[in-house]
């Protein structure tokens, strides 16, 4: 099973077992029938799983502790993450006693593995939701464009232009991807510029601010020939 990459702040942490607490407290407020109808739904679902993935391939322990952690529902449904879950709201759960986002790990035991520089993204905008159904692969420019679609973003509430926060136009952010494409100039210079941070031409550079579509071709075609 492929690697998993990332870490809990201490902060993190103690909203991991505040909400593992919750939780508990909230299970027991569930009727006795309403529990034993998701665990045989989660059995139902491991059974699945097992006549899937190749027996060389089969881990139950992970699999299965995995499994129990979600309420699996309808394959259109969102199956919610029922344990403890980090300061953005995404599951959480432990491998090799590293914390894994649950979501990832989904889409880890459904398709193998996550290509190099790919993120996993909600269809359902719902980051508790770890069913397969509802996650695709995309990179880091998708995350934050699908983001401002789904209307996450809080930069004074619009884009571009559009953005009374914004020092730029659309014509001055065209003038810094040229200027750097060209290898005229460094991030720091272009930064003095325009009167902007560091941060900020990183930012337009890498497409994350200024989202554009024939930019983010150039980009995909530039990695790919790296």
């Amino acid at each position: 099973m492929a690697r998993f990459h990332t870490h809990l702040s201490e902060e993190d942490k103690k909203k991991r077992d505040h909400d593992n607490i919750k939780i508990r407290e909230e299970n027991k407020k569930k009727t006795e029938e309403e529990l034993v109808d998701m665990r045989r739904r989660q059995q139902e679902y491991i059974e699945k799983l097992r006549s899937i993935i190749p027996k060389e391939k089969w881990n139950e322990r992970l699999i299965r502790r995995f499994i129990t952690k979600a309420d699996i529902r309808g394959e259109k449904d969102c199956w919610n993450w029922l344990a403890g879950k980090n300061s953005d709201g995404y599951g959480n759960f432990k491998i090799c006693n590293k914390e894994e986002l649950s979501h990832r790990v989904s889409y880890i035991i459904h398709n193998e593995s996550i290509p190099e520089r790919l993120n996993i993204l909600h269809q359902c905008n719902n980051r508790k939701c770890i069913n397969p159904k509802h996650l695709f692969l995309g990179t880091h420019q998708d995350n934050m464009k699908d983001m401002v679609n789904k209307n996450r973003s809080y930069n004074c509430g619009h884009r571009g232009e559009d953005n009374s926060c914004s020092k730029l136009t659309w014509k001055k952010v065209k003038e810094i991807r040229e200027e750097y494409i060209k290898c005229k100039t460094t991030q720091n210079i272009l930064s003095k510029k325009y009167n902007v941070s560091k941060g900020m031409i990183y930012y337009i550079l890498k497409n994350i601010n200024w989202y554009d579509e024939e930019y983010q071709k150039l980009l995909i075609s530039k990695i790919r020939n790296d």
